[in-house]
């Protein structure tokens, strides 16, 4: 990131190295106002957690694939003539034991840099992109992605976090079937101290569930897509009917389910479903925008405030 602001609006490329896949958020963002338009985003998957969990080093076919997709990122927000650009990286960078040689290549090829967040950081960006356009004040905010899933609780004047390392590659990558990774999941939740409120709203954010609010959307025979929360009863049952069926037939049967996550949307449901019994919470709110947004916003701010 470079510069510090003179005018009100500066546009920000924003890069997110995920687990599952890089994604890109170009934005203006306007300081006085402290809000941001979105200009463009895109998304590649590249599956820098396939073979990760076996040796904790990322694999070749991986790294060449994330730094493809990061030189075409690049080359987007050179394009649109951005002010500022900001590249994070997550669960599967931040776990593995050669993640200088993804750093130093995407380095020196790009001339980016990559900030490897702690899991306590992505809780963060996950709460301030989950809670846009929300008026609530008290809020769960459950983001569940590629390696880890971030929980936070969110009231005036505190925010509660923690990073647990329960996502949808990870748990593919450890278990033969979701069945199997249900005792996984209980288990590494039972330590889970974060104090959720039955009572507010739970969001929850990420490739789970942007993915799951265009499923629920265009599968009406399924769900109620009249109702603004998404019951955990019908979770349960699109669960149990999506589990037992092989990679094409999920395709088939679900409309808009992205075919990128054919092979993994079983396992988000049913870390959503360990969530939601550990937790007591009946339904859920789901909400396309997540840390992406929320680096934007973090960074922006922090900026602002070097004004």
């Amino acid at each position: 990131m470079t510069g510090t602001p003179i005018n009100n609006t500066e546009r920000f490329g924003i890069i997110d190295i995920g687990t599952n896949s890089v994604r890109l958020l170009i934005a203006d963002f306007f300081y006085r106002e402290k809000s941001f338009n979105v200009i463009k985003t895109d998304r590649a998957v590249t599956r820098l957690g396939e073979g990760l969990y076996d040796d904790f080093i990322i694999k070749e076919k991986a790294i060449v694939s994330t730094l493809q997709a990061i030189k075409v990122f690049v080359d987007i927000i050179s394009s649109e003539n951005c002010d500022n650009i900001y590249c994070f990286a997550t669960s599967a960078v931040r776990d593995s034991r050669n993640s200088n040689e993804l750093i130093s290549r995407v380095k020196n090829e790009t001339g980016v840099d990559i900030n490897v967040i702690s899991g306590e950081k992505e809780a963060l960006f996950s709460a301030l992109g989950a809670s846009i356009g929300i008026s609530e004040r008290n809020l769960n905010i459950v983001d569940i992605g590629g390696g880890s899933t971030e929980i936070i609780f969110m009231e005036p004047g505190n925010l509660s976090k923690v990073s647990l390392n329960i996502g949808c590659v990870r748990l593919k990558e450890l278990f033969h079937s979701s069945n199997d990774a249900a005792e996984y999941v209980r288990n590494i939740l039972s330590s889970c101290k974060i104090p959720l409120n039955k009572d507010a709203i739970t969001v929850f954010t990420g490739g789970t569930a942007d993915n799951l609010s265009d499923i629920v959307a265009y599968n009406t025979e399924l769900f109620d897509y009249n109702k603004t929360l998404v019951s955990i009863d019908d979770i349960k049952q699109l669960y149990e009917k999506v589990y037992p069926l092989s990679i094409q037939e999920r395709k088939a049967f679900l409309l808009r389910l992205d075919p990128t996550r054919a092979d993994i949307i079983d396992y988000g449901l049913l870390i959503i479903i360990e969530l939601a019994e550990k937790f007591k919470f009946n339904s859920i709110l789901l909400k396309k925008s997540s840390n992406l947004e929320g680096a934007l916003i973090h960074i922006a701010s922090q900026k602002n405030t070097n004004r």
